[in-house]
């Protein structure tokens, strides 16, 4: 068995650079995608909360309608976070107090 070169030695030029590009463009990827998920999960909640705000309206408020939806989300959903009863009424709150999400702007 031959000695092995040190890793620098092995490498072709202008491997450091385009390292640094590739490394550049996943964390750029890395960034746009959590400003996707967060944009989604922002209209995801406001359209949960119209839809509550909707079915409070036509049953009236005191019908426990959210109380009701949160242990049946969590039952449909165990492993997602979330759906607490507090949660869906800052989602009504949210819903309520905004009449269309704001389209998010990086």
């Amino acid at each position: 068995m031959g000695e092995s070169l040190p890793d620098h030695e092995l490498l072709p030029a202008g491997y450091e650079e385009t390292l640094e590009a590739i490394k550049a463009e996943v964390r750029s990827a890395r960034i746009r995608v959590a400003r996707t998920a967060n944009s989604q999960m922002i209209e995801l909640y406001w359209r949960l909360g119209r839809l509550i705000v909707e079915r409070q309206l036509q049953e009236g408020r005191r019908t426990r309608v959210i109380a009701r939806l949160a242990a049946d989300l969590q039952t449909e959903f165990p492993d997602v976070r979330g759906f607490s009863a507090g949660n869906l009424d800052y989602m009504r709150r949210f819903a309520t107090a905004c009449s269309k999400p704001l389209p998010y702007r990086s």
